[in-house]
């Protein structure tokens, strides 16, 4: 897959930019973009939001999260989801 690909799968490039918990002034509320685009599918925050949860930015860590959210990024076929 080439990056063009990647991104022409993403449901909204504009929002998972705005959603990095590592760069913004309020991590809860990106975490909660994050879920939002997760449910539509989104692999960029499946990743997002597993480094969030294996870091512990904006929430608690959990590993046991994160790996699950980087297993289902990675069963999308993006190859940065793998353990």
């Amino acid at each position: 897959m080439d990056s063009d690909d990647y991104w022409a799968d993403e449901p909204d490039v504009v929002r998972l930019a705005a959603a990095d918990p590592k760069h913004s002034k309020d991590p809860a509320l990106a975490l909660s973009e994050l879920n939002a685009l997760v449910s539509q599918g989104s692999r960029g925050a499946m990743l997002n939001l597993g480094f969030a949860h294996e870091q512990g930015i904006g929430t608690k860590k959990d590993p046991a999260q994160a790996e699950q959210l980087y297993r289902r990024a990675a069963d999308t076929r993006i190859c940065a989801g793998l353990l």
